[in-house]
């Protein structure tokens, strides 16, 4: 298995603790989902180990070992098979700490490890380092199996460390040669160990703070750079210990990383000047914790600016309604009546008005104290009303009792033609929904369909097509 890389999304603005070994590219276990999510939504509060500890090399995996528990490209099982191959400068080049008798590394040869021992060291010295061994659960259980001590043929069944060497002398060999003391070889030569003088540190908001003063955020890098290349870049400012190639969701770099250097002064140097360019290209360049509150900057902006058009978008259409409803209506048309009696039916009211204009539509109900008289185009709800003014020498009264009236204009007069028109809709699908119902089984008759009995006054008075009270189109319509 590889070495279980975090579940937590590419773009968490959390660090993890230090590793002891720099790390590679970006296989990580948070899928492409998360990592869009993530980079909408950061958070910059929140203390975690695992946001760097999702990175592999470049180096291709032997067809016959099994992949890692964390590689979700690959294999998602809990089964020892491989590692990220760190192909960058590790902390070897720290200062030595001295070898504990007849154990450690931390070798004070002359002769210098060789390219291939480098890249030994920087694997191996990764799988036991800060990053990843705080959240890799295989090797968790390793070391709880046997004192911290892990064989080599296990770390060797790792596709990635199995792909620089299958030969655990050389890997003996190559761990002797380190000068970070961070790990043990066994005296038998078959087992290795993180040195239990150099503990997994704590994740606390001092370290946590720590971390983000070390770590940068830099995009402008061409897309078939190589982690080699970008180490060569980052280290002119100082030594790192992690860098972190950012992939979209087809797994595609983005041109941009995250580096956590070991220093802050390397950070803040790298961030220095007004301007830095790779190749004839100009970097964006952030503190790692600016760069998520940028993005969470933008994304509220982008919110603010999506409501905005929405709301014109909004406005826009409710004008271009208003403005269809204004050229479909006959305007002028509508007479309101109030203080109604108890006793009034819908006829009084008809018998009172058609000697005055021409009645279309009465919208009232016994026993309500209000109605609504739509008139034709051929004279104005405000003739008919003046008109039954002077035959009632200035009054108008309805089965005995006199009635106020005033003609609907404005914002009232649209929204009572609104109810209309949702009327006549509603109408016109319940007859439609009837003519289907007869088509399909045994109707009533070939005539009009049958709709109840009409009470007195209850006959459409104008109408080809009918128009429901508004009482009953406001309890449809909602």
């Amino acid at each position: 298995m590889e070495e279980p890389v975090t579940t937590q999304p590419e773009e968490s603005n959390v660090e993890a603790p230090d590793s002891s070994a720099v790390v590679g590219t970006s296989e990580q276990k948070s899928t492409d989902a998360e990592v869009e999510r993530s980079e909408d939504n950061p958070d910059s509060s929140a203390i975690t180990e695992t946001s760097e500890q999702n990175v592999c090399s470049e180096v291709e995996k032997p067809e016959n070992k099994p992949d890692s528990s964390g590689d979700v490209s690959e294999n998602t099982s809990e089964k020892p098979d491989d590692k990220p191959v760190v192909d960058s400068t590790s902390n070897t080049d720290k200062a030595a700490e001295g070898p504990e008798k007849g154990q450690t590394n931390g070798s004070t040869e002359e002769e210098p490890p060789s390219g291939l021992e480098k890249k030994i060291i920087r694997q191996i010295e990764y799988y036991f380092g800060d990053i990843n061994l705080g959240k890799d659960k295989f090797l968790q259980q390793q070391i709880k199996e046997d004192d911290g001590w892990v064989k080599l043929e296990t770390l060797l069944t790792f596709n990635r460390l199995h792909a620089l060497s299958d030969d655990s002398g050389i890997i003996v060999q190559a761990l002797r040669k380190s000068t970070s003391g961070l790990m043990e070889i066994s005296e038998d030569e078959l087992k290795v160990r993180r040195s239990p003088s150099k503990p997994l540190p704590e994740l606390s908001r001092e370290r946590q703070a720590e971390l983000k003063a070390r770590s940068v955020y830099a995009k402008g890098f061409p897309l078939d750079i190589t982690l080699d290349e970008l180490m060569a870049f980052f280290e002119t400012f100082g030594m790192v210990e992690n860098i972190f190639m950012r992939r979209d969701v087809k797994r595609k770099f983005k041109s941009s990383v995250f580096v956590l250097f070991q220093q802050k002064e390397s950070a803040t140097k790298f961030l220095e000047g007004d301007t830095l360019k790779y190749g004839e290209v100009e970097l964006i360049r952030h503190f790692k914790d600016d760069y998520f509150k940028k993005k969470a900057d933008e994304k509220i902006q982008r919110k603010e600016e999506s409501q905005k058009k929405d709301d014109e978008e909004r406005s826009k259409k409710e004008a271009e309604d208003k403005q269809n409803l204004i050229e479909k209506i006959t305007k002028g048309a509508i007479l309101h009546l109030v203080n109604i009696g108890d006793d009034t039916v819908r006829d009084d009211i008809r018998n009172v008005f058609n000697d005055h204009g021409n009645v279309a539509w009465i919208d009232f109900d016994k026993g309500e104290t209000e109605a609504w008289i739509r008139f034709d185009e051929k004279i104005t709800a405000t003739d008919a009303w003046e008109s039954a003014k002077k035959a009632g020498d200035g009054k108008v009264e309805v089965n005995g009792v006199e009635v106020q009236g005033d003609v609907l204009e404005g914002d009232a007069e649209l929204d009572h033609w609104k109810t209309i028109f949702r009327s006549q809709a509603a109408r016109r699908q319940k007859v439609k929904g009837r003519g289907q119902q007869r088509g399909r089984g045994r109707g009533r008759g070939r005539g009009r369909p049958y709709e109840g009995k009409r009470g007195r006054g209850d006959a459409d008075v104008g109408s080809a097509e009918g128009e429901p009270s508004a009482k009953a189109a406001k309890t449809t319509d909602d």
